[in-house]
């Protein structure tokens, strides 16, 4: 598929980093310096330490990379940002859940892959330390409350800049499903921890597709969504706004985004859209849950 027709939404790229330009006007350090930029870089500043006017490039490069702990790293949006931070520079900590072939690819792109549990407080303790931002995904699966409040605990222990949440468009409180209204409380445990948080609410990926695969493939899309629209929004393109705020995250403090393509679709239209891209025949058909889960 072109990016167009999976109904991309991209933010441009924020404007560059100032941490060195900072420093420079702040040429005699009284004290050891113990900001997160310190912690990041891994930079020791004596009590007489003293900059120059301008940071030398070394010192400046030091100081304008920063470390950012991705979590679902071995994940659609998780390993875009991934790539997308490397490419702009920084160093990252890719947390995964297991030692596989996914996890020894991000090795190979020059990420830092630990191996951990969201669900175990040390691990996301560990996975913490010395990073200035964090992303948050957490797998569809039982426990994300529990996992929200062990990493607002352990970024605010380590003094984290910001964290980007991964949450769902169908976040609410009065929602139905407790995967939603789970999503919602955990928004709130973050907003509670007073940590700058922002707060992702996509809609359906253009990846979820790939599940109907086998179906498309014999020329089908037979799914039981009636008449709903919505605008899928490619894993790669969330990658963009997620590195975008996790490098610049001022601008966006307690800000809740939804993340959706230009255009909404029916599923009727979805196949149409299909039909054209792949050059075959997709047939739409309305069905029962049931029926298409078996």
């Amino acid at each position: 598929m072109t990016r167009e027709d999976r109904c991309s939404y991209r933010v441009e790229e924020d404007s560059p980093d100032k941490i060195g330009e900072a420093l420079a006007v702040r040429p005699v350090i009284e004290k050891p310096l113990k900001n997160r930029e310190s912690e990041s870089s891994n930079v020791s500043l004596s009590k007489t330490s003293k900059w120059s006017s301008q940071p030398s490039a070394e010192e400046g490069e030091i100081m304008a990379q920063k470390k950012f702990l991705v979590t679902g790293a071995t994940g659609d949006t998780g390993g875009y940002t991934v790539e997308q931070l490397l490419e702009r520079g920084h160093a990252v900590r890719a947390l995964a859940c297991r030692e596989d072939d996914r996890s020894k690819r991000l090795e190979k792109t020059g990420a830092e892959v630990v191996i951990g549990d969201l669900l175990k407080f040390n691990d996301v303790r560990a996975a913490m330390r010395g990073v200035r931002g964090a992303y948050f995904c957490y797998p569809i699966r039982p426990g994300i409350l529990q996992a929200t409040a062990y990493f607002a605990q352990a970024a605010k222990e380590a003094g984290v800049e910001c964290l980007v949440n991964m949450s769902q468009i169908s976040a609410r409180e009065d929602s139905k499903s407790h995967a939603a209204q789970d999503h919602w409380l955990s928004e709130q445990v973050f907003d509670w921890s007073g940590i700058t948080v922002i707060h992702l609410r996509p809609t359906y990926f253009a990846e979820w597709l790939l599940v109907l695969a086998p179906m498309i493939r014999a020329g089908l899309l037979h799914v039981p969504f009636g008449t709903g629209r919505h605008a899928p929004i490619a894993a790669e393109d969330q990658a963009w706004v997620i590195a975008g705020i996790l490098e610049n995250p001022t601008a966006h403090r307690s800000h809740v985004y939804p993340l959706f393509g230009p255009v909404q679709f029916t599923y009727a239209e979805i196949a149409q859209v299909l039909s054209r891209v792949l050059k075959k025949d997709v047939q739409y058909k309305q069905v029962s849950i049931d029926t298409m889960l078996h």
